[in-house]
C-alpha cells in the first residue's frame, strides 16, 4: 500500500456524510443562569424575559432571536429561577409568560403582577390557546397581551 514503507501517510477517512449532531441544553435549564445571547455582539433590540418551561420553548426562542430583532434575551424555566437569577426587570422590553407551569410555586396572576411591578414594560401571556376559548378567564386582563403562538412570528409593536 502507497505511503506504508514509504513513511507517507495515508489519506483520512471521507466525512461521513450524515454526521450526529447533539442536542445542546438551554443555558438556562438548570434554573439558574439564563439564556443571553445578544445579537452580533451587541445589546441593540429590545430587551425579551421569557418564562417557559419547555425546552423545545426555549430553543425555539433562542433560534429565533436574530430574525425577531431581540437584543438581549432571557429564558428561565419557571419564576422561582427567574427571581433566584434576580435579573433587572426594567431592561425588558417585553415579559412572554407561559400560563401554565405546573412546577412553578407562582400563580400566573403573580408573576404578571411581579413583573410588571418590578418593571418589565409590557406582560404577554404566551399560552398555546385562544383568547375566545376562555373569555372569562381573569388572567387575560392582568396582560399586557395574549400571544396564541408560544414564539411570536413578530415581537407586539
Amino acid at each position: 500500500a502507497a505511503g506504508d514503507a514509504a513513511g507517507v501517510a495515508a489519506p483520512p477517512p471521507p466525512a461521513d456524510p450524515c454526521p450526529t449532531v447533539g442536542r445542546r441544553a438551554p443555558s438556562a435549564e438548570a434554573g439558574t443562569t439564563p439564556a443571553t445571547a445578544p445579537s452580533n455582539g451587541s445589546a441593540t433590540g429590545p430587551g425579551v424575559l421569557v418564562i417557559d418551561d419547555d425546552t423545545g420553548i426555549q430553543f425555539a426562542w433562542e433560534a429565533e432571536q436574530q430574525r425577531l430583532g431581540i437584543g438581549r434575551l432571557a429564558i428561565y424555566p419557571s419564576m422561582d429561577a427567574c427571581t433566584a437569577a434576580a435579573p433587572d426587570y426594567a431592561q425588558f422590553d417585553f415579559a412572554f409568560v407561559d400560563k401554565n407551569i405546573p412546577s412553578s410555586s407562582w400563580s400566573i396572576a403573580q408573576v404578571i403582577t411581579h413583573l410588571k411591578a418590578a418593571g418589565v414594560k409590557r406582560v404577554i401571556l404566551a399560552t398555546g390557546e385562544n383568547k375566545i376559548h376562555t373569555p372569562d378567564d381573569p388572567v387575560w386582563t392582568l396582560a399586557d397581551g395574549v400571544e396564541p403562538l408560544k414564539v411570536p412570528a413578530v415581537l407586539p409593536g
